[in-house]
């Protein structure tokens, strides 16, 4: 699901100070393993509660529960710390990944937007700047992708619809003439035969 921009091999741990760069260290080893103890993860969720910097909180518990597997909760962490902090590189660059993930190409679009404004305002190294500016071409490129897949979707869902309709609107058509062709049988004359037509003699 990608790397860190600045090519460190870590999860924009950089980023993170204080109890939540501790907390995430340590989950940052051993976690890749399948089945995770899910009380080590919840021992670590309550143990950012005594990080008093909320954006440095909100990263680490984006990390904690993406590193669980928990991909929509990382999301949701994203989203709440965007809402304190919406130009920060490193939860627009984790919640675009987050989007990509789970194919939501709304959000993506926005973020990849604002996480390239982001990376061309901040002040960064070149080495960095480099880095960041790859990942961001890359999570783009993919945001658009599942955009103009989602697009073709719904493209082809509507043309089925419309062609069903059309196929609906021939049959009834065709019911209606062929029930306006059918001849109505003549009544029964009076005093006649039985079969519907006056008597030779009549």
């Amino acid at each position: 699901m990608g790397i860190d921009p600045a090519g460190e091999g870590r999860v924009a741990l950089g980023a993170l100070t204080g109890t939540a760069w501790i907390l995430a260290s340590l989950l940052s080893t051993g976690t890749q393993e399948p089945g995770p103890d899910a009380a080590r993860f919840d021992r670590a969720l309550a143990a950012t509660n005594g990080e008093p910097d909320a954006i440095a909180r909100a990263r680490a518990r984006v990390e904690i529960l993406y590193r669980a597997g928990d991909l929509p909760g990382a999301l949701r962490e994203c989203l709440a710390g965007l809402r304190l902090a919406p130009g920060d590189r490193t939860l627009l660059w984790r919640a675009l990944e987050l989007e990509t993930a789970l194919r939501l190409p709304e959000l993506a679009g926005d973020h990849a937007r604002r996480l390239r404004q982001a990376v061309a305002e901040d002040t960064l190294d070149a080495e960095a700047r480099a880095g960041w500016e790859r990942e961001t071409a890359r999570l783009s490129a993919e945001a658009l992708e599942i955009e103009e897949h989602e697009a073709n979707l719904r493209s082809a869902v509507h043309r089925a619809r419309g062609l069903s309709l059309a196929v609906l609107g021939v049959a009834v058509a065709a019911m209606i003439a062929l029930a306006a062709g059918t001849p109505e049988k003549e009544p029964p004359v009076p005093g006649g035969s039985g079969n519907g037509r006056r008597s030779p003699s009549g």
